[in-house]
């Protein structure tokens, strides 16, 4: 059934299946299990043999196998950004696949939130033990405006310690929450985590706009010091692209200079 809807996806894809994505399938026989390798190997990429033919196999995949017909299928989506409904259909062929649910959630949730916050939370309940699912549900959340609701699913995610490329989205998404709730301080906390890994990634766009947020909690703390060493911070980073942000801060600057001189704002001992 699934590869019965596999082809079927990418004729609607493509037209018609390319000539070397046709070799790349006929490296499964007929009958082997839809599942291969399983979950596990998702996001795995074949390469080919070099020759001009290639022989079906005789049995089904074996453990050296680096990809399954369907994960295959997925790798060759991302590339051709499978619309919705083609995905939905793989989704529907194999309902218990978290990693389905959760690759249709991040397709949906620009455009359509609340149904890529069901996508996520599906995948969640299907594997708990990917916190990335978990932190799915907390960006749809504050992709809706549902900041309160967000925090503690984003709380959760992390509770789980996931991997540092994936909690730099529960933390980006988590200080995004804060801010829009005006809990400045724990806001101010995921922001100085955000800055520290942008800071060791090497990524100077992404710091300056942390600095920016970051400046604008010290300042709604009182902490002038701190925001005034945001702000200039974020002004050494800044370029072109955040005028609007350089021009706003430029305002707000000798103002809080003459607040510090006053003797104004609260200083660390």
């Amino acid at each position: 059934e699934f590869r019965r809807v596999l082809f079927r996806s990418l004729a609607v894809v493509c037209g018609e299946i390319p000539e070397k994505m046709a070799k790349k399938f006929t490296m499964f026989d007929a009958e082997a299990p839809a599942r291969g390798a399983g979950a596990g190997s998702a996001g795995g990429v074949a390469s080919g043999t070099g020759s001009e033919s290639v022989k079906p196999r005789e049995t089904g995949p074996t453990k050296k196998d680096k990809f399954t017909a369907e994960t295959s299928v997925m790798e060759f989506g991302r590339h051709l950004k499978i619309p919705d409904p083609v995905l939905e259909e793989l989704v529907k062929a194999e309902p218990e696949r978290a990693d389905l649910h959760a690759q249709l959630a991040s397709l949906l949730l620009p455009t359509a939130p609340e149904r890529a916050l069901d996508e996520y939370a599906r995948a969640a309940k299907l594997d708990p033990r990917q916190p990335q699912y978990q932190i799915g549900v907390g960006s749809a959340l504050v992709k809706l405006r549902r900041f309160e609701e967000a925090v503690p699913a984003l709380r959760q995610a992390l509770a789980g310690s996931p991997k540092e490329e994936v909690a730099y989205f529960a933390h980006t998404n988590l200080g995004t929450a804060f801010f829009e709730l005006k809990d400045y301080q724990n806001a101010a906390r995921e922001f100085i985590w955000i800055l520290g890994q942008q800071q060791r990634l090497g990524d100077p766009k992404k710091a300056a706009i942390t600095l920016y947020f970051l400046g604008i909690c010290f300042d709604r703390l009182g902490d002038y010091e701190q925001a005034l060493k945001a702000y200039q911070q974020f002004l050494s980073l800044a370029t072109a692209e955040n005028q609007l942000e350089i021009d706003k801060v430029k305002l707000r600057m000798p103002s809080l200079e003459r607040q510090l001189k006053e003797g104004k704002g609260k200083r660390k001992p």
